[in-house]
């Protein structure tokens, strides 16, 4: 929890940077408002059943932290607490976040979690959906078009006071101003800018750093790492070896890099014409067949040492990505087996955005590190 505190106050500094309206601030959301990492069974969007002592003790402070630090807005989340589902929880949005904190940001719904009311049983249409919505405290509707047909008849109807619809457009208005939009709607849209910070040197190093203090080495039998700049043959082998957009993360799917390298291409330019690189792709993440374990194995007796590259695709894990067997998929640690039995030394580099099991991995192969 301490740790989660700090770190929403950090991505608060960081997204907004000196300040709302500065060229290098964007407004922080901190979501998904509230314990929307305690859903039963680990499932997204799943229902949260927690008590009082555990809300307040483990998954509220972060949150109070980020208000604490400025955050321009909250995104409430699509799970239930307790039966309610978040988007129309006034317990969390208005007694707690806009009450006891006094919160003066606004609250965004998750993608189409107003709607998705009328799927919780919660809400019989889109119009009382709204209505829950509103009441409960969420300012904007994202993407479900709830508020838009809805709003103006039931203010009309008497149904919701027009004073909950003027609070949330002031609290959105508010923030614009402080972005200073209504001075220059475009003051964000530069091209000439956009040239000069897309993959900057200083972005680019920053990345790396970041990505370096990710990697975590879990296993080093025989201090096979680092490896020896007098290798003479080293066998990069797995799916994974040669993929470049299997390099990026989850969300950035829809991303076209071409400045992406592979594991077997970095090494490529690392060690240069010194060290002959080989290759094996033996399988790929999800078959079930071992046609190419014959080849793999041929490539890996040629090796001074094997560098397996295994895990998932970029698109394996992320949001709606649960699943109930989180073994390492496919015959990928089939292979394993096989590259380790040639007695070569081998370093696995496990590839995932989450944890995979691979027990006979962590046992027998003497140096593992997870990307």
């Amino acid at each position: 929890t301490y740790l989660g505190s700090q770190i929403a106050k950090a991505r608060v500094k960081g997204f907004q940077g000196k300040g709302l309206g500065s060229l290098d601030a964007i407004m922080a959301c901190a979501k998904h408002f509230a314990a929307y990492g305690a859903a039963i069974a680990g499932r997204d969007y799943n229902t949260v059943d927690m008590s009082e002592h555990t809300l307040w003790e483990v998954y509220l402070p972060p949150f109070k932290a980020a208000v604490d630090a400025g955050a321009a807005t909250f995104m409430n989340s699509f799970n239930t607490l307790n039966g309610i589902p978040a988007t129309g929880n006034s317990y969390l949005q208005r007694d707690i976040l806009k009450g006891q904190w006094k919160y003066t940001g606004f609250v965004v719904s998750d993608w189409g979690s107003i709607g998705e009311m009328i799927a919780h049983g919660y809400a019989k249409d889109k119009s009382e959906a709204a209505e829950l919505a509103i009441k409960a405290g969420s300012d904007m509707d994202m993407e479900s078009r709830s508020y838009l047909p809805s709003l103006a008849k039931l203010v009309a109807d008497k149904k919701v006071p027009v004073a909950l619809i003027d609070d949330a457009v002031r609290r959105i208005l508010r923030k614009k101003f402080e972005l200073g939009l209504f001075d220059d709607p475009y003051r964000f849209s530069n091209e000439a800018r956009q040239e000069k910070e897309l993959n900057s040197p200083e972005n680019r190093a920053a990345s790396l750093k970041m990505a370096e203090k990710s990697i975590v080495l879990l296993k080093n039998e025989k201090q096979i790492l680092p490896l020896s700049k007098n290798l003479k043959k080293i066998a990069v082998i797995g799916p994974l070896g040669k993929s470049e957009k299997d390099m990026q993360g989850f969300w950035s799917i829809a991303w076209e890099n071409d400045k992406l390298v592979s594991l077997y291409d970095g090494l490529k330019n690392k060690v240069g014409s010194r060290t002959e690189l080989l290759y094996a792709k033996g399988c790929g993440i999800l078959d079930s067949s071992k046609t190419g374990f014959a080849e793999a194995v041929e490539v890996a007796k040629q090796a001074d040492v094997i560098i397996m590259a295994v895990g998932e695709t970029l698109d394996m894990s992320g949001e709606a990505k649960s699943k109930t067997n989180i073994h390492i998929p496919g015959v990928q640690e089939d292979i394993i087996k096989a590259i380790q039995a040639t007695g070569k030394p081998v370093v696995v580099l496990v590839m995932a955005g989450r944890p995979l099991i691979f027990n006979w991995t962590a046992d027998n192969v003497p140096a593992i590190m997870y990307t």
